[in-house]
C-alpha cells in the first residue's frame, strides 16, 4: 500500500534565528514575520503569567516593580530556560495574524540555527523550542554557516571561506570549504560582553552609573579610530557621589579603549582558528578574504584595524542581523548540497 506520509517530500517553510538579543522568525513567501528582542516579563509570583514579550518587555527592563522578572531565557548564544523560552516563542507568534501554522498533513518543516560549539544537550534545547512553534521534521544548521549563506558567500567550492559571527553572547570563528565546516574557534562572550565593559568601567573611573540602553548607544556612536584625537561629550545616568541623577562628562578616546580592547578579542579568535587550519585553506583567505556578521560586527572601524592586523581583506556582511535566518531559507532549497545536516530528532 503507497504510504503518502513517508513519501511525501519535506518542506521547509519556517526559519528561526533564536539569539540571546533577538529572535527572528522568518516564513517563506511572507518574509521576516517576528523581529524582536529574546526578552519576557511575567510575575515572579506565578512564572505562568506573563505580562509582555519582545520589545514591549525590553522597554520595562530595569523599570518594572520588584514583582515583575524581566530577563531573556538565553545566554552565551545557548537556551538556558526551556520552558521560558518556549513562551517567549509561542506569544511573539500568537500577536503575529500572518502566521500560519503547520500541520502534520502538509509535514512543513523548520529549520533552527544553533552555535557551531554547541553540545548535543545544548542543540536538544533549541529542539524542544523549534518544536513549540509547530510542524513536521527540524533540522539544525550552524548558525555561521547560515549567515554566510545569507550573505551570498559561495561556501561550496573546495576553496576557505572564514566567518567571524559576534552575537550578542557569543563569539565564533569558523573555516568552510565546500559547504562543511573544517575547523572553528569559539568564545562564549559577545557584543553584550564590551557593552558590560562600559558599564563597569563609568563605575570604576567616575562613580557614575549607566545603563544597559546607554552603553549600547555609545557604542554605536564612537569608532575605533577616535583613538586618534580627543572628543568630549556628556551622558546622563545616576551619580554614586552625589546620589542624585547626573550627567557625566568623557572622552570618546575613553570608549575607543574598551572598543579595541574587544577587537582583540576577535583578533586573537581568529588568529587561534588560522593556526590550526590546513595552509592551503588559510592561503586562500588571500583572496576569498573573511566576512564578519553578526551585530557585535557594527562597531564602527572593525573591519578596517582587523583587516590592517591581518593583511586579509575584511568584508562586512550586506545582512549582519537577517543573515542567520535569510541563509536558512537559501539552504531550504539547496539541502542536497549539505550532506551532513540532518534532522533534530536524530541527535
Amino acid at each position: 500500500m503507497f504510504n503518502f506520509f513517508k513519501s511525501k517530500k519535506i518542506i521547509y517553510d519556517t526559519f528561526i534565528d533564536l539569539g540571546t538579543a533577538n529572535t527572528l522568525i522568518y516564513k517563506k513567501g511572507m518574509g521576516i514575520l517576528i523581529n524582536e528582542p529574546s526578552i519576557i516579563a511575567y510575575d515572579k509570583r506565578n512564572k505562568n503569567t506573563q505580562i509582555a514579550v519582545g520589545k514591549s518587555a525590553l522597554n520595562m527592563q530595569g523599570k518594572a516593580p520588584s514583582f515583575i522578572e524581566v530577563k531573556t531565557p538565553l545566554a552565551n548564544g545557548m537556551v538556558h530556560d526551556i520552558p521560558l523560552a518556549q513562551t517567549l516563542i509561542k506569544e511573539l507568534l500568537k500577536n503575529n495574524k500572518n502566521f500560519l501554522k503547520d500541520t502534520l498533513i502538509q509535514r512543513r518543516g523548520i529549520i533552527i540555527s544553533a552555535p557551531s560549539d554547541a553540545t548535543k544537550i545544548e542543540k536538544s534545547a533549541f529542539f524542544e523550542v523549534a518544536r513549540s512553534v509547530g510542524g513536521g521534521e527540524i533540522l539544525l544548521v550552524e548558525e555561521p554557516l547560515s549567515a554566510a549563506v545569507g550573505a551570498g558567500l559561495d561556501v561550496w567550492t573546495p576553496e576557505g571561506k572564514l566567518v567571524v559571527d559576534v552575537g550578542c553572547g557569543i563569539t565564533e570563528s569558523v573555516l568552510i570549504s565546500m559547504g562543511e565546516t573544517v575547523n572553528y574557534k569559539s568564545y562564549r562572550k559577545g557584543g553584550e560582553s564590551c557593552s558590560q565593559e562600559i558599564i563597569q568601567y563609568f563605575r570604576n573611573q567616575y562613580d557614575f552609573l549607566i545603563s544597559k540602553e546607554t552603553a549600547e548607544k555609545l557604542k554605536q556612536q564612537v569608532s575605533i579610530q577616535n583613538l586618534r584625537k580627543s572628543i568630549k561629550s556628556k551622558i546622563p545616568g545616576f551619580s554614586l557621589r552625589t546620589k542624585l541623577p547626573s550627567t557625566q562628562e568623557f572622552d570618546y578616546l575613553e570608549i575607543a579603549k574598551i572598543l579595541l580592547l574587544f577587537a582583540n578579542q576577535i583578533l586573537n579568535l581568529i588568529e587561534e582558528t588560522l593556526e590550526n587550519s590546513p595552509p592551503e585553506l588559510v592561503g586562500d583567505l588571500y583572496h576569498t578574504g573573511i566576512l564578519l556578521t553578526g551585530g557585535g560586527t557594527l562597531i564602527d572601524g572593525l573591519c578596517e584595524y582587523l583587516q590592517f592586523k591581518l593583511h586579509i581583506p575584511v568584508i562586512q556582511s550586506s545582512e549582519p542581523l537577517n543573515g542567520v535566518v535569510i541563509g536558512n531559507l537559501k539552504i531550504s532549497e539547496i539541502q542536497h548540497l549539505f550532506p551532513s545536516l540532518k534532522a533534530l530528532k536524530d541527535f
